[in-house]
């Protein structure tokens, strides 16, 4: 990702240009397609760079329309080598997406060493993934929360065990904590 991108990036969080600008400004640099942009998405998935990754999501995100990028956000929650997993939870959360669920489930369920490095971080995210399921609240969403909360792994049982309590209603599950 070259300087200039970087420049306009830092323009925008600074609220120095807003949304139109920069996406004009990013499409000037990048090209204009969302083939385009992909194309740069590849390099950042391809360079496994945490930072260039956080300058990847603001272009996603003000780029997208109607979900047209989820794949990504797909493919990155399965990724091992960054530090936006709770992010790309939250961000799922409000999609409310069906697709999502095959990939929140997986996600639940591997062990990334970025959340495994703080104490709550694995849980934390797996909590969200739940919250994420339930904001989905399709069929297969609800049984893939019923599914999990059977899980070997005690912190995706246990999370699932307190999201099913919430999902009936009884909010009557003390966690293990």
């Amino acid at each position: 990702m070259n300087d200039q991108i970087k420049t306009i990036i830092h323009q925008y969080w600074k609220n120095e240009i807003n949304k139109d600008e920069f996406v004009e400004k990013i499409q000037t640099e990048i090209g204009s397609k969302k083939e385009d942009f992909r194309n740069l998405f590849k390099q950042i998935l391809q360079n496994k760079n945490p930072d260039e990754l956080e300058f990847g999501l603001v272009i996603l995100y003000a780029i997208e329309e109607n979900n047209d990028m989820i794949d990504l956000i797909h493919q990155l929650i399965l990724e091992p080598w960054h530090g936006a997993y709770e992010e790309l939870a939250h961000d799922l959360q409000s999609r409310k997406q069906p697709a999502s669920v095959p990939f929140l489930k997986e996600a639940m369920q591997k062990k990334y060493d970025y959340l495994e490095s703080y104490g709550t971080g694995t849980r934390q995210f797996i909590n969200q993934c739940g919250h994420a399921l339930w904001s989905i609240g399709t069929e297969e969403a609800i049984a893939t929360i019923r599914a999990l909360s059977q899980s070997d792994d005690p912190v995706i049982k246990d999370e699932m065990k307190y999201r099913l309590s919430q999902i009936e209603g009884k909010n009557d599950y003390q966690r293990n904590t």
